[in-house]
């Protein structure tokens, strides 16, 4: 299934579906606005079945020097760092030859444990893993 999370009743696409376990892999630190990363983790939690886990991957770029390095300011595209919330960065981003520049939002493990705890979870396990140093991701289980 493909959804834009970020419209409207996007969750009509599954139906009535509830779920025993759910992964957002990749996807809250893309998401612009707390409100935003609050309202999709209430509508995934919705989801489960009592019980259900709900895991979530967090990127870490910030503990990375090499990828420190692509850090660019917002100025770039006309933004004031005021224009934007706490922990919102900007990135480069080069792959195949193309250029670009990319949204992150750095969650951190306080900020995952209050939206979890905004959505009706409890945060089981919280652990760090992936790239060279195994730290570049945090992954936060949760559940219902």
């Amino acid at each position: 299934m493909r959804a834009d999370v970020l419209t409207p009743d996007w969750d009509v696409v599954l139906g009535s579906q509830s779920f025993d376990w759910t992964l957002a892999f990749a996807v809250f630190h893309h998401l612009p606005g707390r409100e935003n990363r609050a309202k999709l983790l209430r509508v995934l939690a919705a989801r489960l079945v009592p019980g259900g886990t709900l895991a979530m991957s967090n990127w870490q770029f910030t503990r990375s020097e090499r990828l420190q390095r692509r850090l660019r300011p917002w100025s770039e595209l006309g933004l004031r760092d005021s224009d934007l919330e706490p922990n919102d960065y900007l990135l480069s981003w080069e792959r195949s030859g193309r250029h670009g520049l990319r949204y992150v939002h750095l969650l951190d493990e306080a900020e995952a444990r209050a939206l979890a705890e905004l959505a009706g979870l409890a945060v089981k396990e919280i652990f760090s893993a992936d790239g060279i140093s195994n730290n570049l991701t945090e992954y936060v289980l949760t559940v219902k």
